[in-house]
């Protein structure tokens, strides 16, 4: 006998009532050269375009967005680049729809009082990358870096939003070894966040959980 199938009860393709993220990129530009980013490639191909998005398609965007815990102003490219960010922070404030505003960055286009600038404006929260802070490794992985305008931006950026500062760390064979102590150099109190990007052949996994444990 041949069962019916079940109904479904909602749409799956229908909007959510509420995000847990909301990510929207404002540029694609950037002052950096990272080894395989997508723009990196793009560039040296001469198929990417620099652009920033209007503010009012932001608008548009934020007017038919769902709410949601957080929203993300940052994709690929460096968002304090944008020269409309501070407005597009204030704007993504004033909706009243998201938890929390955030992005992700370099940290080393702009001076401290930008950011204090952001802060006003209604930015909760920044993440930094931060792949190695000597400079050998750094111009290998995120070439351009300024390691101590880095450091600097930092230690800046935690006396302004705090212990909710996240640091980012991409893992590959070119930072694995030195992984242990760039935690250690790093504020201990921080999230940091390890995306991993090598293979078996690159770095042994066990030497690498030797490690972290000596600095955990």
């Amino acid at each position: 006998m041949v069962r019916p199938m079940p109904v479904l009860q909602r749409n799956p393709f229908a909007v959510p009532a509420r995000l847990r993220r909301l990510q929207i990129e404002i540029t694609t530009g950037c002052n950096l050269r990272c080894a395989g980013c997508q723009r990196t490639l793009g560039m040296a191909a001469g198929s990417w375009r620099n652009a920033h998005m209007p503010a009012r398609i932001f608008a548009a965007i934020l007017r038919n967005a769902p709410p949601a815990d957080t929203i993300i102003l940052q994709g690929i490219g460096e968002p304090t680049l944008h020269p409309d960010l501070p407005q597009l922070i204030a704007a993504a404030r004033g909706a009243g729809k998201f938890g929390a505003v955030s992005f992700n960055t370099n940290a080393l286009v702009r001076e401290p009082a930008y950011y204090q600038a952001l802060r006003a404006a209604g930015l909760d929260h920044v993440s930094v990358s931060v792949d190695s802070l000597d400079p050998r490794t750094a111009q290998a992985t995120r070439a351009g870096t300024d390691c101590q305008r880095l450091t600097e931006a930092i230690q800046a950026l935690i006396a302004l939003f705090g212990p909710t500062v996240t640091l980012s760390i991409l893992l590959s064979r070119h930072n694995a070894e030195e992984l242990p102590e760039l935690l250690q150099r790093l504020n201990p109190s921080l999230t940091v966040r390890v995306p991993f990007s090598v293979t078996t052949s690159e770095i042994s996994s066990k030497r690498l959980g030797q490690d972290l444990e000596s600095v955990m």
